[in-house]
């Protein structure tokens, strides 16, 4: 998978201030996307998209702070100067961002390698996180550098 922050700074123009550039972006997949998932989305794409769909959103299911905001389907994960956004997007088509903080509120948590991608943890400054699965090849050394990173949350 290719670097998408070019693709990101374009299509998400219209969200970002007037002089606000994207530094990374990193396309992101619902937990067990390419684990299990993976044959699930194979053998029945339909039923197997909204089964990950589902995993994510338990994931999310009684947390509070930042991460309710976090879309429970395919997103960006992009960082700017300031601020931190997760753009609902298959990489091609990106809709509004459903969460928007300070880049300053977010960490990357452990990154593993996870069935044929890897699985990367967010954690938000609130005590909130969330684990996602990520295509190997996409930057997450420079979002690593852009944000940060912690020590796993279990």
């Amino acid at each position: 998978m290719a670097d998408i922050t070019r693709r990101t700074q374009k299509k998400t123009a219209a969200w970002l201030e007037a002089d606000e550039h994207i530094e990374v972006a990193v396309l992101c997949e619902p937990k067990g996307t390419y684990g299990l998932g993976m044959f699930k989305l194979a053998l029945a794409p339909g039923a197997g998209q909204q089964s990950v769909n589902r995993t994510q959103a338990v994931q999310k299911e009684g947390q509070v702070g930042m991460v309710k905001d976090f879309p429970a389907e395919p997103c960006v994960v992009a960082v700017s100067a300031t601020r931190f956004y997760a753009f609902p997007s298959n990489g091609l088509r990106f809709r509004r961002p459903s969460l928007v903080v300070d880049r300053n509120r977010v960490l990357v948590g452990e990154v593993s390698r996870k069935g044929f991608g890897r699985r990367m943890q967010l954690v938000f400054t609130d005590g909130s996180g969330i684990e996602v699965d990520v295509q190997y090849g996409q930057p997450i050394g420079k979002l690593i550098k852009a944000l940060g990173s912690v020590a796993p949350i279990r």
